[in-house]
C-alpha cells in the first residue's frame, strides 16, 4: 500500500507528479519498502480482518496524518521550551549532538529548557558550529565525488550517443550519492537535476547527439508584416550568446552596458517629468497628447509670454530628454549591431 498523495507540484488548476515523485513510487514498490507515513507491506490477514472487511481504503493501512501541533500553555504563560519540542528534532541532534548543548540550557522548571543564545544569533551560531560545518563538508564531498565522475561522463558524450541513457545514468548516480546522507532528501536533490535537464540540458544533449560538439552560430532572420526580412543578429544553439560575448567581446559589452545605463537613466527622468506634470492641470497634461509635435507647437504659441517661463522650462526639458533618449536608442542599436 503506497499513499503518495502528498508528492506533487501545483501546476495551475492541476497537480502534477514530478520526476522525484514518480521515482520514489517506483523505488518503493520495486523494493517492497515499509516507509512510515508513506508505504506499508500489508498482510492479507489484516485486510480480511473484520475491522477492515476487505476495504482497501489507504488511510486504513497507511497513516499520513501530520502530528498534532500541541500548544504548551505552561510554556506560554511561564516561559521555557518543552523538551518534547526538542525531541521532535531528534534526527538533527543525532547528527550534531553537541549543537543541542550549545543552543539550550536547563530551565528552572522540570520538563523545559531555555535558549542559551539570543534569537538573533541562532543562525550564525548554528552555521559556525564545528558539527554543522562537518555535516556540510560531508554532504559537499558526496556532491563533489558525483560531480567529478559526471564531468568525465559528460565530456565523453558524443555524436550518436543516447541522451536518455546519459540522464538515466547520471541521475541514478546522484540519487545513490545522496541516499545515505543524513538530513538530506535524496529525491529532492534528484529533482534539482531533473528540473535542469528539462529546462536546458536535454536540448544540449540532443544537439550534441545529432551534430557532435559543434557550436555553429547562425543569423536570426525575421519577416515583418510586409514580408521583408530583417536581420536580428545571431544566435548559437549549443553555446549561449551571452557566454560567447563574455569571452570574446567583453570590452564591447562594457560600452553597450554603459549606453544602456544612460538610456535607462534618461527614460526614468522622462517618465518622472511626465508623471509630475502630466495631470490635467499640469503643463504636459494640458496638451492633446504628450508628443514632440504638440510640445513644439505649444512652445511656439507661448514663446513670447513672459508669464509662461515655468511652462517653457518644463516643455524644453521634455524636448531635451526626449531627444537624448532617442539618440541613446540609436547609439545602442548601432553598437549592438
Amino acid at each position: 500500500m503506497i499513499d503518495a498523495a502528498k508528492g506533487f507540484a501545483k501546476d495551475g488548476a492541476k497537480n502534477r507528479l514530478r520526476e522525484q515523485d514518480i521515482h520514489r513510487i517506483v523505488d518503493t514498490f520495486t523494493r517492497q519498502q515499509d516507509v512510515p507515513g508513506y508505504a506499508r507491506l500489508v498482510p492479507f490477514a489484516e485486510i480480511a480482518d473484520p475491522k477492515n472487511d476487505y476495504n482497501l481504503n489507504l488511510p486504513r493501512y497507511v497513516d499520513t496524518s501530520e502530528p498534532e501541533d500541541v500548544q504548551d500553555i505552561g510554556g506560554h504563560l511561564h516561559g521555557g521550551i518543552p523538551e518534547r519540542d526538542l525531541d521532535a528534532l531528534r534526527p538533527y541532534w543525532e547528527v550534531m549532538p553537541g549543537l543541542q548543548a550549545i543552543l539550550f540550557a536547563p530551565h528552572d522548571r522540570p520538563g523545559y529548557v531555555q535558549l542559551r543564545v539570543p534569537v538573533g544569533e541562532l543562525r550564525t551560531t548554528i552555521l559556525g558550529h564545528a558539527e554543522f560545518e562537518a555535516f556540510q563538508a560531508k554532504a559537499s564531498s558526496h556532491f563533489q565525488g558525483w560531480r567529478t565522475d559526471t564531468a568525465t561522463r559528460l565530456r565523453a558524450f558524443h555524436k550518436g550517443a543516447h541522451p536518455k541513457v546519459l540522464i538515466a545514468e547520471i541521475a541514478e548516480s546522484l540519487l545513490a550519492a545522496f541516499r545515505d546522507v543524513p538530513l538530506v532528501n535524496a529525491y529532492d536533490v534528484y529533482q534539482h537535476l531533473m528540473a535542469y535537464w528539462a529546462d536546458a540540458m536535454e536540448d544540449d544533449a540532443y544537439l550534441i547527439a545529432a551534430d557532435g560538439w559543434a557550436a555553429v552560430p547562425a543569423r536570426v532572420i525575421e519577416m515583418d508584416k510586409k514580408g521583408k526580412s530583417k536581420d536580428k543578429g545571431w544566435a548559437c544553439d549549443l553555446v549561449p550568446k551571452t557566454l560567447v560575448v563574455a569571452r570574446y567581446f567583453a570590452k564591447h559589452q562594457t560600452v553597450i552596458d554603459a549606453v544602456q545605463a544612460s538610456l535607462d537613466e534618461a527614460t526614468a527622468a522622462l517618465a518622472e517629468l511626465e508623471e509630475e506634470h502630466g495631470a490635467e492641470d499640469g503643463y504636459l497634461g494640458a496638451l492633446d497628447k504628450i508628443a514632440k509635435a504638440d510640445v513644439n507647437a505649444r512652445l511656439r504659441e507661448i514663446r513670447r509670454d513672459r508669464d509662461a517661463h515655468d511652462e517653457i522650462t518644463v516643455l524644453n526639458q521634455w524636448i531635451e530628454l526626449t531627444d537624448k533618449e532617442a539618440g541613446l536608442k540609436r547609439d545602442l542599436r548601432d553598437k549592438e549591431a
